[in-house]
């Protein structure tokens, strides 16, 4: 017998009963998506202390923008106020229909309950989306109305976060 056949013959009959080359397909991707994915987070923390080294007032950074507070007040608030437009209709009917499958519960059959399960766990995430959009313009109306850029632990710190994001 050659030197090499053993080898081969076994990785042969491995394959069989194994999905030997899937598996190192796989890994071999893996490995590709990883280096890559490390040289994004290198770039990512070199860019980081950049920025960080150029930190901004709070009137450059509106000067920067290239619009005035006010104009930026108004596309903020429009801002906020669209997000919290859809977000609204689409919060009442995940909790119509979380209390739809709670009330009839003992009735339904378990494949119902499943898709209901999912359906409510997909609205759940589109709602945490549409929220975090109000969200992210109430923190910077609450930055350019004291005057200052706050970190978003600033904000939530002022008590009254919660309120401001859903006032309209």
């Amino acid at each position: 017998m050659k030197p090499g056949t053993a080898k081969k013959y076994s990785w042969r009959a491995a394959s069989l009963l194994l999905p030997l080359p899937e598996v190192r397909w796989v890994l071999r991707t893996l490995n590709y998506a990883g280096t890559k994915k490390m040289a994004q987070v290198k770039d990512l923390r070199r860019r980081y202390r950049e920025e960080k080294d150029l930190e901004l007032t709070f009137d450059e950074a509106v000067s920067a923008s290239g619009r005035t507070r006010e104009e930026l007040t108004a596309r903020f608030r429009l801002g906020k106020r669209l997000w919290l437009l859809l977000f609204i209709p689409v919060a009442i009917f995940t909790l119509a229909l979380l209390f739809a499958v709670l009330v009839n519960a003992t009735t339904l059959d378990s494949m119902i309950l499943w898709r209901a399960g999912s359906m409510l766990f997909a609205l759940t995430g589109f709602c945490t989306l549409l929220f975090s959009g109000a969200l992210k313009c109430q923190l910077r109306l609450w930055q350019l109305q004291t005057g200052h850029l706050g970190t978003f632990q600033k904000w939530r710190a002022t008590d009254r976060w919660l309120t401001s994001i859903l006032s309209w």
